[in-house]
């Protein structure tokens, strides 16, 4: 389908919508948070509503979330006795993602968009920087080098994709990292490495699609492994004298406390593989501990078992696809080293699906508009196809 357009009046409402979660875990206000979350639900819904009335929807699209459609009805079907206010607040969070893909593959994203959007880095970063110096626990360290990371997003698209001026590209990259530093978030130091990695990669893996699909299933090699051997990982020779590099560069242990929940749960899914314990399982039903499962995959797994958890690999496989068909896009290379970045991130934390709301907005904002690209250009190849071959029909 042809791409919508968003007026001005629109895109300021869903840039101040966006800006206000951010904003409100930098003020640790509850009631600011509870707000702007009910906000950002309330919009998503009312223009999915209005898409439903007056889109009609093509079969790539659809083929595209029917893994995810899946996954979804896997987790209601799954509800069990696990059902509580937690459990439906997944799958509610599950829908919206499901509707604000769908938003966001349908509309043609513009440069002045992209440079709105932009502002919203520029407005939340004192806050984050001042959090990182003042390092006063009053903000997680995780929330900041997590909205550094997303948000760094935005000004990179607008610069790599239409500005392109290279100092300022280099200006950004060097505010986040050092603010991702000062506040030690090894996971989001890790997901900015792939990220770079992939960017290094992409003129090798973008020769040919073998090796592009290839790269995805590695990085997914990688995810299990980490989680596999994480968990045994003070076993090893080595393991002092790069725990002491961890604290020296750092300032924390390798072992956070996840390699001994992590070997549990493994075991628990073991025990359950195909469709685990309920959607609203969480680890501290199955073992005395108040701590979570810090890895997106695990908890997935232990919710709705492996079968659940293939459902959503395909359809981050499905998404990974649709970015082969604009490659040399300088907009896709960003989002693809993102979609590295970010798959990489959940083998330490759970916030594609559930448990962040304000992460997981964000992220499937950045995918989404990826895709957005993708089916632009792609609707544009067609109609041009179709003209050309009116126009031969013309002539002969």
């Amino acid at each position: 389908m042809k791409g919508v357009s968003l007026d001005r009046f629109t895109t300021i409402i869903i840039f101040f919508t966006v800006l206000l979660y951010p904003l409100a875990k930098m003020t640790t206000i509850d009631s600011f948070t509870l707000l702007s979350r009910l906000l950002i639900t309330i919009l998503i819904t009312m223009i999915f509503l209005w898409l439903i009335f007056f889109v009609t929807f093509n079969k790539r699209q659809l083929l595209l979330i029917t893994p995810f459609i899946i996954f979804e009805v896997i987790y209601i079907l799954n509800i069990g006795n696990t059902f509580n206010i937690d459990t439906l607040f997944i799958i509610i969070h599950h829908l919206l993602i499901l509707m604000l893909v769908i938003f966001l593959i349908n509309i043609k994203w513009t440069a002045g968009q992209a440079k709105i959007f932009s502002a919203i880095y520029f407005i939340v970063f004192p806050f984050l920087i001042l959090y990182s110096i003042l390092n006063n626990g009053l903000v997680n360290s995780n929330t900041i080098g997590g909205y550094t990371y997303l948000l760094a997003f935005f000004p990179l698209l607008y610069l790599v994709g239409y500005n392109k001026n290279k100092r300022y590209i280099f200006v950004i990259l060097i505010m986040s990292i050092s603010v991702i530093y000062l506040s030690g978030t090894r996971s989001i130091m890790l997901a900015v490495g792939f990220g770079i990695l992939t960017y290094i990669l992409w003129k090798v893996i973008t020769q040919n699609r073998l090796l592009f699909y290839g790269y995805f299933i590695v990085m997914l090699m990688i995810i299990f492994l980490i989680t596999v051997v994480y968990p045994n990982i003070n076993k090893f020779g080595k393991f002092i004298e790069l725990n002491d590099l961890s604290i020296k560069y750092t300032g924390k242990s390798l072992l956070s406390g996840r390699n001994q929940i992590w070997e549990l749960l493994l075991d628990f899914i073991a025990q359950e593989p195909l469709f685990g314990y309920g959607s609203g399982t969480i680890p501290n039903n199955l073992l005395q501990t108040t701590l979570t499962s810090h890895n997106l995959y695990i908890q997935i797994a232990l919710q709705v078992g492996l079968i659940g958890l293939l459902f959503l690999l395909l359809f981050l496989f499905a998404i990974w696809k649709t970015f082969w068909e604009e490659r040399n896009n300088p907009m896709i290379i960003l989002v693809s080293c993102y979609f590295i970045g970010i798959i990489i991130y959940q083998v330490f934390e759970v916030t594609l699906t559930q448990n962040n709301f304000g992460f997981m907005i964000l992220q499937w904002i950045i995918l989404g508009i990826g895709l957005s690209y993708c089916y632009d250009k792609i609707n544009s190849r067609k109609k041009g196809l179709k003209s050309s071959a009116k126009v031969d029909s013309v002539n002969t």
